[in-house]
């Protein structure tokens, strides 16, 4: 569910922006990895209780890589919270990909705005 939550706005970056920019299923990261990321590069991972095994699996290869990362959950406490920053914002299972949905339009259109491309 995390996976195609962010492409709505991998495909709104990839038409509005020169920026590369790949969604990945967690553990495909994690057992394939991915030579672009970088001290450069930024991750955005997001979990609702923050525990997802492959999820936090993959926030630790990127923080090992330099990465900035950012998770979206709704639990401070939780291991995701362990990314560079952190989103918190609560809702319930049955309105969660709504809570992400607004996170990633939010931060997808703010990141287009301060490099001049929405």
């Amino acid at each position: 569910g995390s996976y195609a939550a962010m492409w709505p706005y991998e495909h709104l970056i990839t038409k509005s922006s020169t920026l590369p920019v790949r969604s990945a299923i967690a553990a495909e990261l994690t057992t394939a990895g991915d030579p672009r990321l970088t001290e450069r590069s930024l991750a955005v991972f997001s979990s609702l209780s923050g525990t997802t095994k492959e999820s936090v699996a993959a926030l630790e290869y990127c923080r090992a890589k330099g990465v900035t990362t950012i998770a979206l959950t709704g639990d401070a406490d939780s291991p995701i919270a362990a990314a560079d920053h952190v989103l918190v914002n609560w809702a319930d299972d049955e309105t969660a990909g709504e809570s992400i949905d607004i996170q990633l339009l939010l931060l997808t259109t703010a990141l287009l705005h301060r490099r001049g491309e929405f």
